[in-house]
């Protein structure tokens, strides 16, 4: 009997994940992925600046060349992460993520051209990572700028933030 009541009075254990998950910001729910990748890139392109490890793509690549595409890295994950985070800035996002598709496609290019078939895994990854950035740009575009085709049509006030009321509750 009071084993009863003690059950009865506890919580389920499956509530306690669904409470916690309205209070995570929006952009941790619906895209997880683009936000632990975008900053990955963001961290991976700042401690490039500080120099190329041994050994790696960067120290063989003459100085010039590995500051480029930190700075791409940065500014791309940074544009990327900014327009993830904000529902207006839609076109930053799309930029950034053109920034860090081309830089993915020329790094992944480079390993293949420095080490051949040894990278063939590598090189494979990074042009799929940048082939997949640079098809995520295009949908973004397409359906933006569908959402504000017919929001002019149909007199919408907002179409980005009316757009992702509607991903929310799907």
């Amino acid at each position: 009997m009071i084993w009863q009541r003690r059950r009865h009075a506890r919580r389920p254990p499956a509530q306690w994940p669904f409470r916690l998950a309205h209070k995570l910001p929006p952009v941790l729910l619906d895209q997880p992925w683009a936000l632990f990748i975008k900053a990955l890139c963001l961290i991976s392109g700042a401690t490039t600046f500080v120099g190329p490890a041994p050994g790696s793509i960067e120290a063989t690549l003459p100085a010039p060349v590995v500051y480029l595409w930190s700075a791409t890295l940065v500014i791309g994950a940074s544009a990327g992460l900014y327009g993830l985070l904000r529902p207006h800035a839609w076109r930053v996002e799309i930029a950034g993520l053109i920034w860090l598709g081309t830089a993915s496609v020329v790094y992944g290019l480079a390993l293949l051209v420095r080490f051949q078939l040894d990278g063939a895994v590598a090189t494979a990854i990074v042009v799929g990572f940048g082939a997949a950035a640079l098809t995520r740009a295009l949908a973004v575009h397409v359906t933006y700028s569908i959402a504000t085709t017919v929001a002019e049509t149909t007199g919408a006030v907002d179409p980005v933030a009316d757009l992702r009321r509607r991903r929310r509750r799907q």
